[in-house]
């Protein structure tokens, strides 16, 4: 069986990817709350209970379960899965790794309707059956982080370690 087409890159997120001097203050905030919750994990003691506080406070209780549920099937994937190691930064790091960066791609092509974007993305991580799956996960969640600005008022995310950062 041949090896399916490993998709088509998206010249708009390609430029972020590529930018040498990448901040966390440059990115979206989906982009921005799931590199915070993987760091937090990473570097917190695998601490997923701060995680589901900080998106029980800033989402509607359904959109927070998806956006947890979706963090954390995506993190399994690539702990599982992955085709390379993934190094994420410490919490309060401006910078972006190049791992951070690989799953901003995933991140960030869950909102384009192309499949051909998003496996280019998913496929950067992990093979299929897992690219598919990465990238179910990976549109849920940012379905569900829009949530925040159509539905509901609330006051801002806390995540402090984000705000610490200088």
């Amino acid at each position: 069986m041949p090896d399916q087409p490993r998709g088509t890159p998206c010249p708009e997120i390609d430029t972020l990817l590529l930018k040498p001097d990448l901040k966390i203050l440059d990115l979206r905030f989906v982009d921005q709350i799931c590199i915070w919750a993987f760091r937090v994990v990473v570097n917190d003691g695998y601490n997923w209970a701060r995680v589901e506080d900080e998106l029980q406070a800033g989402l509607p209780p359904a959109a927070a379960r998806v956006a947890y549920s979706a963090l954390r099937n995506i993190f399994a994937i690539l702990n599982l899965y992955a085709r390379r190691p993934l190094c994420f930064r410490p919490i309060n790091c401006l910078g972006v790794s190049l791992g951070e960066r690989l799953v901003l791609g995933v991140i960030r092509s869950a909102e384009r309707p192309c499949a051909n974007i998003q496996r280019h993305y998913a496929f950067n991580l992990v093979d299929e059956p897992m690219a598919s799956e990465l990238m179910n996960h990976a549109i849920s969640f940012d379905a569900a982080i829009a949530a925040r600005s159509q539905i509901y008022v609330h006051a801002p995310f806390h995540h402090e370690s984000l705000r610490s950062v200088h």
